[in-house]
C-alpha cells in the first residue's frame, strides 16, 4: 500500500510544480473553488496528506509524520514562489500564496495532531 501513497505523492507534486510554472494555468472561475488561495491551501493541503501517508516508514508517530510533511510541503510552496519569481514572466512570487500554501498544510497537520 505504501507503494501507492508514494506514487500518488509523486504524481501530485508534479502537477504542483507543472501548475505552479506554467504561464496561464487553468482556473475555475466560480464560487471558492476559483478563489486562489483556496486553490493554494487544498493543493498543500493534499500533499501534506500524502506526503505523510507516503512515507510510513519514518519511525514517527503519525502525527509527527504529519508534521514533517506540512513542513516539506511549506518549503516546496516557498521553492514555488521563488521560481515562479525567477523563472517565469507570466507568474509572480506572492508571500499571500506562501501563507494559503502553509494554512492547507497546517490544517491538515492539526488535524492528524488532533486525531492521534
Amino acid at each position: 500500500m505504501s507503494l501507492f501513497w508514494k506514487w500518488a505523492f509523486f504524481a501530485w507534486l508534479l502537477t504542483i510544480v507543472i501548475l505552479s510554472l506554467m504561464p496561464h494555468p487553468p482556473v475555475p472561475h466560480q464560487g471558492l473553488l476559483g478563489w486562489d488561495k483556496f486553490q493554494h491551501a487544498g493543493a498543500y493541503a493534499l500533499l501534506t496528506f500524502l506526503g505523510a501517508m507516503a512515507y510510513t516508514f519514518q519511525r514517527r508517530t503519525l502525527g509527527g509524520r504529519f508534521l514533517a510533511a506540512a513542513c516539506l510541503a511549506v518549503m516546496v510552496g516557498g521553492l514555488m514562489e521563488v521560481a515562479q519569481g525567477v523563472l517565469t514572466v507570466s507568474r509572480s512570487a506572492e508571500f499571500g500564496d506562501l501563507l494559503a500554501d502553509g494554512v492547507g498544510a497546517s490544517v491538515v497537520a492539526a488535524l492528524a495532531r488532533f486525531r492521534s
